[in-house]
């Protein structure tokens, strides 16, 4: 062999000599282009580039072409469905990917979880064919459930394209409870109005904001219906014009004669607001007809989040939700590429008692050019829990607990970081319930607040609680940070909430969170809460779906009738209780 090679391969070729055959010749290049294969291969394979000759010759992948899930089943916000399910996710996969390769699938993160908790469910994954993966579950799936189907990094086809992450939710069908019934009455007085938050309030009325901002005040009749509302506008006159009203709260002080609302609100639209846009307003005196500013110039996104529903705390502090400016903590085109501000994405927190309503506090920040400080001693509006994205409401329980359902973001938007900025983040976010303990960290970064690492990061190999599958593995959460106590799901706009308190049926439904799901599935669920932790009870409450992107409710203490706003068309719902 070392003879062959010399003699072909000279430092120079010679001229074919006159007497050399044409079946030589033939051999010749045959013998010559196996011993290039053969030591190039020897080569490549020593160096560890290639693993066999088949792999050597495949041609190479576009790196901008990967492959991606292109559907599931069941499909993503599915409901109702059955608990002995198989799970698929069937590919698109890359430009010559040749099929899925079997050894990657074995070693990704392709897995079943009970979303709620976060908790993996044991199963069995194949694949089914060149572009599907199937996921059986070793036992049937819990009534009334909500699950992921999540497939993180690692999936790879045969030509070595990564399978972009893909998450998806669904829940099973769940029981009726027959013990617990309630029914839908429309009501007349209440419609064509887009209502942002009901309340019953002092004297047993029933007031209700409206995204125009004005005021509704309803007396309720004996079988729960409204009679016609006073209208009150002394906000837009104040304003000089209409102001989106996310919600309200009443003054521990108000009497039935002399109500006085707290209100939040910003301008009036959901395109191309205006920052710094947001405020916390007084409205007192006879017809609400005294309105004066408390809080000025809070931050707001370019679209539809706002300051929202105020609330007061057991500590008669003004407790309130300031929305997020971008998906996911770094500017991105889907926002308008405004960056998140040092009070956005916060619970805050307001003493009352160190205010002058009239005299407002200028809340812009030295981020956005002002002067507000929420850190110093001496400041009356500061941030009481940070890395909450979208909360459209909160609630007080019996013992003392601050809960608040949060919106979770749509895929596409980027995350910040010191080290490892994420683009283009391709999974939905959960939407939360958060048990909120003051000065910790719920997620949403925010880089004005050092804030960086999104959720719970990607700690390990495994499938860890809220991961962000784009992250290295051993990307640790923020030290502040603290999980959810409850996930609905995606895409679920987990909004207005409530502690039921009524006695009825039993007491069966006392003390449960009653929470609006406006787009998935369009119903109320109910949440059983036991010292910190929720869980669903898992049985479908007739009167509570099928409504029209349902966004907020109350509830009528005395009756335990509740009055839903389904936003989606104009109207407030009474759910009158059976008993």
């Amino acid at each position: 062999m070392p003879a062959v090679v010399q003699r072909i391969y000279p430092t120079e070729i010679p001229r074919r000599p006159a007497f050399v055959s044409r079946g030589q010749r033939i051999r010749f290049y045959v013998l010559l282009m196996a011993v290039l294969v053969l030591s190039v291969c020897t080569w490549a394979r020593g160096r560890g580039y290639v693993s066999d000759l088949r792999r050597l010759l495949r041609p190479p992948v576009n790196a901008a072409v990967v492959s991606s899930v292109a559907m599931t089943y069941p499909p993503d916000g599915a409901i109702a469905i059955p608990g002995d399910i198989d799970i698929f996710a069937e590919l698109k996969l890359s430009r010559g990917g040749g099929g899925i390769d079997a050894a990657s699938a074995r070693d990704a993160e392709i897995v079943l979880v009970r979303t709620s908790d976060q908790s993996v469910v044991p199963s069995k994954l194949t694949i089914a064919s060149n572009s599907r993966v199937k996921l059986k579950p070793s036992s049937r799936l819990e009534a009334g459930t909500n699950y992921t189907f999540y497939i993180g990094r690692g999936l790879r086809d045969r030509a070595g394209g990564e399978v972009t992450p893909c998450a998806i939710s669904f829940a099973t069908a769940a029981p009726v409870d027959p013990n617990i019934r309630f029914e839908k009455v429309q009501l007349n007085a209440a419609r064509d109005v887009g209502f942002t938050c009901v309340a019953v309030g002092p004297g047993r009325m029933l007031y209700a904001s409206a995204d125009d901002g004005r005021f509704f005040r309803f007396a309720i009749l004996a079988d729960g219906n409204l009679s016609r509302p006073a209208i009150f506008d002394s906000l837009q006159k104040a304003e000089k014009g209409p102001r989106l009203v996310t919600g309200f709260c009443f003054d521990p002080a108000s009497t039935p004669n002399e109500p006085i609302i707290w209100a939040a609100h910003g301008y009036c639209g959901l395109e191309n607001a205006p920052d710094w846009s947001g405020k916390i307003t007084r409205l007192s005196g006879r017809n609400f007809s005294t309105a004066q500013d408390v809080v000025i110039n809070l931050p707001r996104s370019v679209r539809d989040h706002l300051t929202n529903q105020p609330s007061f705390g057991p500590d008669r502090a003004l407790y309130f939700p300031q929305g997020s400016n971008t998906s996911f903590g770094a500017p991105d085109a889907i926002w308008g590429n405004r960056s998140e501000r040092l009070l956005s994405a916060s619970i805050l927190r307001l003493d009352t008692d160190a205010v002058t309503p009239g005299t407002p506090i200028d809340a812009r920040t030295a981020d956005g050019g002002g002067a507000y400080d929420p850190y110093l001693r001496s400041s009356a509006l500061t941030i009481y829990a940070s890395g909450v994205r979208l909360a459209y409401d909160m609630v007080w329980t019996r013992d003392g607990e601050l809960y608040v359902p949060t919106n979770g973001s749509s895929a596409g938007g980027n995350a910040p970081s010191e080290s490892a900025r994420l683009a283009n983040i391709p999974i939905s976010e959960d939407d939360w319930l958060f048990r909120i303990i003051p000065s910790k960290y719920y997620g949403h970064p925010n880089p004005q607040q050092g804030f960086y690492v999104l959720n719970g990061g990607n700690p390990t190999a495994d499938y860890d609680f809220a991961e962000i599958a784009q992250y290295e593995v051993g990307t640790q959460p923020d030290r502040k940070w603290t999980p959810a106590a409850y996930s609905f799901g995606k895409h679920a706009s987990a909004n207005g909430v409530i502690q039921y308190r009524n006695s009825a049926f039993g007491n069966r439904l006392r003390d449960k969170l009653l929470v609006c799901r406006f787009n998935v599935p369009g119903d109320i669920a109910v949440l059983q809460v036991d010292a910190g932790k929720v869980t669903s009870i898992g049985t479908s409450i007739p009167g509570f779906a099928g409504l029209a992107n349902p966004l907020d409710l109350t509830e009528d203490q005395q009756s335990g009738n509740l009055y839903v706003s389904e936003y989606g068309a104009r109207r407030i719902t009474l759910l009158r209780a059976v008993q």
